[in-house]
C-alpha cells in the first residue's frame, strides 16, 4: 500500500521558521517576495532581525529597501524608463521584477562628449 500523501496545506505552517514559536494571529505573513505567500511564517521579532539579509527559505534579499524609484513599481509593469546605466546586477533584478517588461529606455546624459564629431 503507498503511505498517505505528506502533501502540506498552507494553514498547516504555523511556528516561525527561524526561534520556531507559535507567533501571535497578528504576526505570522512572511515578506519575502520571491517565496510563495503561505509557504512559511515568521514571527515579528526573528522578521525584524533578518530585515536587509538573506531569505532563511530561498536566500533572496529580505525586505531589502529600495534603492531605486524601479523597485516600488509592481511586478506587471510593460515599460520602463531609467536615467542612468544599470549595472549588470540591477539589469538581472529588473529582469526577475518585471517578467512582462517590454520596452527599457535609457535617458542617459553624456556631458563628456561633444555632441558632433569634427574631422
Amino acid at each position: 500500500s503507498k503511505p498517505a500523501s505528506t502533501k502540506t496545506t498552507p494553514n498547516e505552517h504555523t511556528t516561525c521558521v527561524i526561534c520556531m514559536n507559535t507567533p501571535p494571529s497578528s504576526e505570522g505573513p512572511h515578506h519575502c517576495t520571491t517565496c510563495a505567500p503561505d509557504a512559511w511564517v515568521i514571527c515579528a521579532k526573528c522578521e525584524e532581525s533578518i530585515k536587509s539579509k538573506k531569505c532563511p527559505i530561498c536566500r533572496s534579499d529580505y525586505m531589502r529597501e529600495p534603492t531605486s524609484e524601479w523597485e516600488t513599481l509592481p511586478p506587471s509593469t510593460t515599460k520602463l524608463t531609467l536615467d542612468a546605466q544599470p549595472t549588470q546586477d540591477e539589469l538581472k533584478r529588473l529582469a526577475l521584477r518585471f517578467p512582462r517588461l517590454e520596452c527599457l529606455e535609457l535617458l542617459c546624459d553624456y556631458e563628456d562628449y561633444p555632441e558632433e564629431l569634427d574631422f
